[in-house]
């Protein structure tokens, strides 16, 4: 309320003198709150440094959206320096938390063996994940995956979700796909694809072929 000014006059010192009381008292989601007000620069001076503190105390607490940022601020040095090994490591907590479109950012580091061994079996696990529960970006490497692989009409099924999601960057593969595919598997596909839903069982797709 302090920090939004709802009911109260804004007072942002005010603000985070109750965060840092909340997440003495073990409330994680204070200390994460207050990363991201360092993180953003939200009514105070941005500073990365700050935030990662906060995220990491609030991480160690069990919060997986620290866990989740922090796996990103190690991933790109932003304010700690730059270890791919505690991204991966702080990304996998976070999945294993049970945020999902964690396994996004898990799958890319095992896809480039970026701080783990390069890995394209975990990544696609990982993407699968992040995919399943909605995350545009995965559905996209998901499909890049399958189209590597040459496991076409996955990679069409998640292509086409890809697209639907806002995720253009591969809508490119359409046109390559529907020339590698014949109609009526591409018909198939569209409607499995139509029907399905973030959350929902993945569609058996090995019996259309490739």
């Amino acid at each position: 309320f302090f920090e939004s000014g709802q009911g109260v006059v804004a007072d942002v010192d005010l603000a985070i003198r109750w965060y840092k009381w909340a997440g003495e008292a073990g409330v994680m989601a204070s200390y994460h709150n207050l990363g991201v007000l360092y993180d953003e620069g939200r009514k105070v001076q941005k500073n990365e440094a700050k935030a990662v503190y906060y995220y990491r105390l609030a991480a160690y607490g069990g919060y997986r959206d620290s866990m989740f940022n922090l796996a990103w601020m190690y991933k790109h040095g932003a304010g700690v320096e730059r270890d791919y090994a505690e991204a991966a490591y702080w990304y996998e907590q976070a999945v294993e938390s049970g945020l999902a479109i964690a396994g996004n950012g898990l799958g890319a580091m095992y896809y480039q063996g970026t701080g783990v061994e390069q890995d394209t079996e975990k990544a696609l696990t990982y993407f699968l994940i992040a995919a399943q529960a909605g995350r545009a970006e995965a559905m996209g490497n998901v499909s890049t995956v399958y189209m590597d692989s040459g496991a076409y009409p996955e990679a069409y099924f998640w292509t086409v979700l890809a697209v639907v999601h806002g995720m253009t960057d591969v809508s490119f593969r359409l046109a390559e796909l529907r020339r590698l595919l014949p109609e009526t598997t591409l018909a198939a596909i569209e409607s499995h694809a139509e029907a399905w839903a973030p959350g929902a069982p993945l569609p058996d797709l090995a019996s259309l072929g490739r």
